[in-house]
């Protein structure tokens, strides 16, 4: 089994090797973003399964063999003009890949013992089994009404993770689909731990120390939010931390193309995940096609000091723009962005296949679901009153070391989670569910993903508060620019 199990994250994240280490290049973050970015490719073959025929392994190898040319021609174009390779090799970049590894192979001891229960084999098992028995059984199993209690409109990224490691073994094998789920939890995890580093990048040991601890704490309360669910192949967990990560990185750390990479790769692994993820992934991309485009053309003196070159820069104010001009690319962007987890939406729609939430009769009226609604999510939502007043201090007392370090506004994290929550009430609120039974198997796992948020900013304000003055200009240090070279926003 565990032969099985290694084969099949090695499948999974082998595709993904070239085409991640020439968007990112070689750093912390990239150890764990290569499950997650072969996941999005398994995920994206299962959506040509459905759409146009055959297998999913047939697929998933023609996916992987083209994005890999595209990914050497890119790599080709890039590395002639900087003639740099994209390399991060310092002690720290070591030290932060076995910290965050340390404490996500802690929680995943929990593996050792069977926990599979209710959705683990009702949706994402079941639906493994639908791709791995290729197009005609998988579309037939979607449309068909007796399985219609497994959500049959849910995204296919978990399947496809479960159907891929069928493939290594030769049979469906429950557990390993269990195991390779854990493993995108722990990765998802992971990038939003590497993100807490990154913070601290430019700095000293005593902020670099701090930020490499509480992004170790992050990854186990990551785990401990999740609770068994993060190990019986439930997708919750997967879905919110691919998110936060995208937020992270995207939304929170300067603007770089590596950054922005990073944020696009994850944010649709959360848009190919749950329906959830989908929600949020495209808040994620409106705001990082606002923060992207058009770029600033003018840094501030303090960004200078805590960014690699020119093409990575930090601001604190969205630059929304009037202009039609402005806001058709970035229209584009987020189309071009979000169209797996669009086509996902289409293809189902297109194969009759619908949403379970919102048909038929809702049990009780919106007035009568209000209340409950509320009391269960403030129950679960037990970090947002610390975060806020943290958020509400950090703001007014530490504007100039956040900027210092390069990072955007808080606001685009807090915009993400309040317009998540909004749209989770409207959901209890208007679906047909009986609200109290409901809320009570689900609540505590959709607010995964606002609680975890919540957490990370509480880690990236307490990196900023220890940062104090302590600062490593660039070339001060030996391990800090020799190797890392970015890549401009836009050809020279």
């Amino acid at each position: 089994m565990i032969v099985h199990a290694i084969v099949a994250v090695v499948l999974l994240a082998l595709p993904a090797v070239v085409p991640v280490l020439a968007l990112v290049g070689l750093r912390p973050v990239t150890v764990f973003l290569l499950p997650l970015a072969g996941a999005v490719l398994a995920a994206v073959a299962v959506e040509f399964e459905l759409a146009a025929g055959g297998s999913f392994l047939t697929w998933f190898i023609v996916l992987g063999v083209l994005s890999n040319a595209v990914a050497v021609w890119r790599w080709r174009s890039v590395t002639s003009r900087t003639g740099a390779p994209f390399i991060e090799s310092s002690l720290w970049s070591w030290l932060t890949v076995v910290v965050v590894i340390g404490a996500v192979a802690w929680s995943l001891q929990a593996l050792r013992g069977p926990v599979v229960f209710d959705d683990g084999y009702a949706i994402w098992i079941l639906h493994a089994v639908f791709v791995y028995g290729g197009h005609h059984v998988l579309l037939s199993d979607l449309q068909n009404p007796l399985y219609q209690y497994s959500h049959p409109e849910y995204p296919p990224l978990v399947p496809a993770g479960g159907a891929l490691a069928f493939v290594g073994a030769g049979s469906a094998e429950i557990r390993l689909a269990v195991i390779v789920t854990s493993v995108l939890n722990a990765c998802g995890l992971g990038v939003v731990a590497c993100g807490i580093g990154e913070v601290a990048r430019r700095r000293g040991p005593l902020t670099r120390s701090a930020a490499l601890g509480v992004a170790g704490v992050l990854c186990l309360i990551g785990f401990c939010l999740a609770g068994a669910f993060a190990f019986a192949d439930y997708a919750d967990l997967l879905w919110a931390a691919a998110a936060v990560g995208a937020l992270v990185f995207g939304l929170v750390l300067p603007r770089a193309p590596r950054h922005l990479a990073v944020a696009w790769l994850c944010a649709t692994a959360a848009s190919l995940t749950k329906s959830e993820g989908l929600t949020v992934s495209l808040m994620i991309f409106v705001l990082l096609s606002i923060r992207y485009l058009p770029a600033p053309q003018v840094a501030s003196p303090s960004d200078s000091s805590t960014t690699d070159d020119a093409a990575v820069t930090a601001d604190t104010h969205l630059h929304l723009g009037s202009a039609l001009s402005d806001w058709v690319p970035r229209a584009a962007l987020v189309c071009v962005m979000a169209a797996p987890g669009i086509v996902w939406v289409a293809l189902v729609r297109l194969a009759g296949i619908n949403g379970t939430f919102f048909v038929g009769l809702r049990q009780g009226t919106i007035n009568a679901r209000v209340n409950p609604t509320i009391t269960y999510l403030t129950h679960n939502l037990h970090i947002l009153p610390v975060a806020a007043a943290v958020a509400v201090v950090g703001s007014l007392a530490l504007p100039s070391r956040r900027s210092q370090l390069g990072l955007a506004s808080p606001m685009l994290l807090w915009i993400v989670v309040v317009g998540y929550v909004a749209a989770l009430v409207f959901t209890y609120v208007v679906g047909k569910n009986p609200i109290h039974h409901w809320l009570t198997t689900s609540a505590g796992r959709t607010t995964i993903f606002a609680n975890l948020a919540l957490y990370a900013d509480l880690a990236i304000w307490l990196v900023v508060a220890v940062s104090r003055d302590e600062r490593i200009e660039p070339g001060a240090a030996p391990e800090s620019v020799e190797h890392d070279v970015e890549v401009p926003l836009a050809p020279t």
